[in-house]
Order: structure tokens, then C-alpha cells, then sequence
């Protein structure tokens, strides 16, 4: 798989438009598209962008031999005084970024059981790690990919999910997920 055959792969994975992925990485929709035609190469400072905006690495970048089968991850900088006070910005950003037919669902993110949760409460236990942590979770879901969207104060973290996983309630890196009712 060529350069710019991933630069595409990764951005229709995360549903940008050449548009949007100019934008958060300062250049022009024209040099997008030559870097997927492969008409055109990103310099090294575009590839760190790259590499860090998709967190992969630049020899994944740059080695044809390696193909995309991966988990995807998008991280991207923001800057929210208050969580919450910015809930309803957040909330449209990721309606605009993913129109219908694609579904947003809120998450509740538990952790397993221990002796602490016991004595002091399983609520309270997940109310510390809320305030600890400071994030907000959401599933994202279409006829093709699931995604696990992660809302801190200073970034926003799309992971795209494995194709079988339960969307009800799902782990990953050993936390627990609770698909909510609430479709946004």
C-alpha cells in the first residue's frame, strides 16, 4: 500500500473530507490530494503531523509493504476551560463531523468490581475516576465502522473499534463501556 493510498484510507476511516484533513494539518485540499494520488510527497514536517494526528508511526507511513490492517487511532488538540460548559460544542462538532446516517450514542465507562468499590461504593468509585480522568465517551457507529470517541479537556480521541464487537457493551484496555439509551 502506497503513501498516499494510507493518507486516504486513514482519512475516510475517521470520515474527514480532504477538506477538513487540510485544515487540521495547516495545508492546502489541493496537497492532500496529490499526496493520495501519489503525485506528490509530504514533507518530514507534515509526516510528524501526520504520524501524530493518526498515531502511527512514519516508517507505517512510508513502508508500501505494510498494509492498514489496524485499529485506528485520531488524537486531536482542544482546549475546553470546562468539560461540561463545552458539552453542547462538543456535541455538535461530532454531529457535523458525522452526519447521518451515522448514530452517536453516549457512553458510561465502569470498571470492574474491586474491594475499594465494595467498602466505599461502586458511584463513588466511578465518580472519582470522573474527576480524575475528566472525559466524556461516545460510540459512533454506521454500516461500516464503530468508534469509540474519547472528550477531554485538552484532546479528542477517535479509536476505531473491532468490526465484531458488542456496541452494547464492549472493553478495551481494560475498561468497561455501557452503550446508554441516549442517541444524540
Amino acid at each position: 500500500m502506497s503513501l498516499g493510498e494510507k493518507i486516504k484510507e486513514l482519512r475516510n476511516k475517521f470520515s474527514l473530507s480532504q477538506e477538513q484533513l487540510a485544515e487540521k494539518l495547516n495545508v492546502s485540499r489541493q496537497a492532500i490530494t496529490k499526496w493520495e494520488g501519489n503525485t506528490g510527497l509530504p514533507d518530514t514536517e507534515n509526516l510528524k503531523s501526520i504520524s501524530k494526528l493518526f498515531g502511527v508511526t512514519i516508517d507505517y507511513l512510508l513502508d508500501n509493504n505494510s498494509n492498514g490492517n489496524f485499529q485506528a487511532v485520531m488524537r486531536e488538540e482542544v482546549n475546553y476551560k470546562n468539560l461540561w460548559d463545552g458539552y453542547d460544542e462538543i456535541v455538535s462538532v461530532l454531529k457535523q463531523r458525522y452526519p447521518e446516517p451515522n448514530e452517536i450514542y453516549s457512553l458510561v465507562k465502569t470498571r470492574k468490581l474491586s474491594i475499594a468499590s465494595l467498602m466505599i461504593g461502586p458511584a463513588k468509585i466511578e465518580a472519582a475516576d470522573y474527576l480524575k480522568e475528566m472525559a466524556i465517551y461516545f460510540l459512533v457507529k454506521n454500516y461500516r465502522t464503530k468508534m469509540l470517541i474519547k472528550v477531554t479537556k485538552t484532546y479528542i480521541e477517535t479509536r476505531e473499534l473491532p468490526e465484531k464487537i458488542d456496541e452494547n457493551k464492549f472493553i478495551i484496555d481494560k475498561e468497561k463501556f455501557t452503550k446508554t439509551n441516549k442517541k444524540i
